[in-house]
């Protein structure tokens, strides 16, 4: 049955050959087959690619290699699998590539590197503290000796290292705030060792002023002469090197205390010429001098006998330099009490003027190294460690 209206077909027959119904099922099916693979992969390379190559260059810039060698060998080789995934993908033809499985390979790797992250900054942050806590140390140590070589004034420890030690660990400061924390572990360690070579130099110099048996005897000698002062009514003179100082006694009480300037090595008891160190012992003034290099001047009897029985012995210790003999010529004098000399005690022009007044030829004098055993010169060497 129709419906009476006739439909005309005969265009069929003026289509191209091309277009004929069978080729156009063809390139339908083609193009229908392209659209399923391109729907079934992902073929954009996943971003994660290029955070792993951004956070390897911060890891590498961290320091992975020195604060976790073994955990950064298992991320490259992690790494390194994760690469290899998208290797094979790029070699792929176009349609049939799937990015998926790199994404998540690298999406591990990205985790396992922001680990290593947290476990340098952590590293570092101990290094940090450590190096902190050397500094200070080192630092305590340096304006110890500087604080030393300030009040003592002596030549061993007026030292051009202590300046630079000094320089040193500002330099280590600078190298910890930039990030290179190796490089000041190692600028703190030669100063340690420059350090250690100093206070070595002169601990057996110091010691004696921490020692309660040298201590003791010389507060022994002291207390004996001081004694005969009180019996005879003279003077006596104690000068104590420690603490810089010279005492005048009258009838064994205390007159006057004056500060006063010594050798350039009064740490030392005087040995030879040339040492350039205050002599320590019993002596008495055997002259005065009214006009001197330094003003004024009273002389004592070095060397005595004690003195050549001490150089002897060390010239047969080989501790005497060649052609250097006793020495002499010690004086109390002026000049400043702030000056130092080639061995003698030195008080200010006006301070030598009043005491020089008032001594007789024959006044004994005392030179010891202290008779505190608390004096500055122990409590520093306690502390230098």
């Amino acid at each position: 049955m129709t419906s009476g209206v006739e439909v005309d077909f005969s265009w069929r027959d003026k289509l191209p050959e091309s277009m004929c119904l069978p080729k156009l099922r063809s390139a339908l099916f083609i193009v229908l087959f392209l659209a399923g693979i391109q729907g079934c992969g992902v073929r954009v390379e996943p971003a994660e690619v290029r955070l792993l190559l951004q956070q390897q260059e911060e890891l590498r810039g961290a320091g992975a290699l020195h604060y976790v060698p073994v955990e950064y060998q298992l991320y490259q080789e992690a790494e390194a699998r994760a690469r290899a995934l998208l290797e094979r993908e790029r070699q792929r033809l176009a349609w049939f590539r799937n990015y998926q499985p790199v994404a998540e390979a690298y999406r591990l790797v990205l985790d396992q590197g922001r680990e290593l992250a947290l476990k340098i900054g952590k590293t570092r942050q101990r290094q940090a503290a450590l190096i902190a806590g050397r500094h200070q140390e080192l630092t305590v140590r340096l304006v110890l000796l500087r604080e030393l070589s300030e009040l003592l004034k002596d030549r061993r420890l007026a030292l051009p290292g202590l300046v630079r030690m000094e320089i040193g660990l500002e330099k280590s400061a600078r190298q910890v705030e930039s990030g290179r924390g190796e490089e000041a572990v190692a600028s703190l360690g030669q100063i340690a060792e420059e350090l250690d070579e100093v206070v070595a130099g002169i601990r057996p110099v110091l010691a004696r002023y921490a020692g309660r048996e040298e201590i003791g005897q010389w507060r022994r000698q002291i207390a004996a002469m001081l004694e005969e002062s009180r019996r005879s009514g003279r003077s006596l003179l104690v000068v104590s090197k420690a603490e810089r100082q010279l005492t005048w006694y009258r009838g064994g009480r205390q007159m006057r205390t004056y500060d006063a300037g010594l050798g350039f090595r009064f740490l030392s008891a005087k040995l030879h010429s040339g040492d350039q160190a205050t002599p320590e012992g019993v002596y008495r003034v055997v002259r005065k001098l009214p006009y001197s290099k330094f003003f004024k001047a009273l002389l004592i009897d070095y060397p005595n006998g004690e003195d050549r029985r001490r150089y002897k012995a060390a010239r047969q210790r080989g501790e005497i330099p060649e052609g250097a003999g006793i020495g002499g010529q010690i004086e109390i004098h002026g000049g400043g009490r702030e000056g130092m000399t080639e061995g003698c005690v030195a008080l200010d022009n006006q301070e030598l003027a009043e005491l020089y007044g008032q001594i007789e030829v024959d006044t004994p004098v005392i030179i010891v190294g202290t008779t505190d055993y608390d004096n500055p010169i122990a409590m520093a060497l306690a502390r230098l460690r």
